[in-house]
């Protein structure tokens, strides 16, 4: 099957990893197959190995197109004015743990038990997250709108392994809880943070 007519080699690849991100959160890195991806693409296989050469590269490039996303969907975007605003923002998602939020990530955390390539890629994408969050802090402790005594990269770890149990309350389909209350206990955490 060759090109269709008027789709460019990046409408292609675009395609496919929008598929792949479909199927790998779906059936995971080990049920996920080549011809399921091609199918939900409407492509053959041969894309496939064109773009990326085999499904560890494919998913690899997966993880890299999709994990700024589901990271702002679980931490929160870090386009924030401040940590306050940024972590208000994370509480409102701990609330919504749907089945599906985030599905890709916990995929990968799970595939990177097994691939080394993975592994350093789920590390790196959070370790940079969580340098993003901690700059925040940072710069707020710097304006003296954050205590000084409070740890950037403890905060961030805190956020981290929060959004993780998040992403993990939603793959198993744990009861969803009150986005208000979510927020209040993280407006508590937040006025803890802040200078006096």
């Amino acid at each position: 099957m060759g090109r269709k007519a008027g789709v460019t080699a990046e409408d292609t690849r675009d395609a496919l990893l929008r598929a792949a991100a479909v199927v790998f959160a779906r059936d995971g890195y080990e049920g996920a197959s080549i011809a399921d991806i091609a199918n939900e693409a409407g492509t053959s296989s041969g894309p496939i190995y064109v773009h990326f050469g085999s499904k560890a590269d494919l998913f690899a490039a997966t993880l890299r197109a999709n994990a700024d996303a589901a990271l702002d969907h679980v931490l929160g975007a870090l386009d924030r004015p401040d940590a306050a605003s940024l972590l208000t923002a994370f509480g409102s998602h701990l609330a919504d743990t749907e089945a599906g939020h985030g599905t890709l990530m916990v995929q990968a955390i799970i595939a990177a038990r097994h691939d080394q390539a993975i592994a350093d890629l789920v590390a790196r994408t959070f370790a940079e997250r969580e340098r993003g969050i901690a700059r925040l802090i940072e710069r707020d402790q710097r304006s003296g709108a954050v205590d000084a005594r409070v740890s950037p990269e403890t905060v961030a770890r805190f956020s981290t392994i929060v959004g993780l149990g998040a992403l993990l309350a939603g793959a198993i389909d744990l009861p969803r809880t009150e986005a208000d209350d979510w927020s209040r206990l993280i407006a508590t955490v937040t006025n803890t943070m802040k200078a006096r």
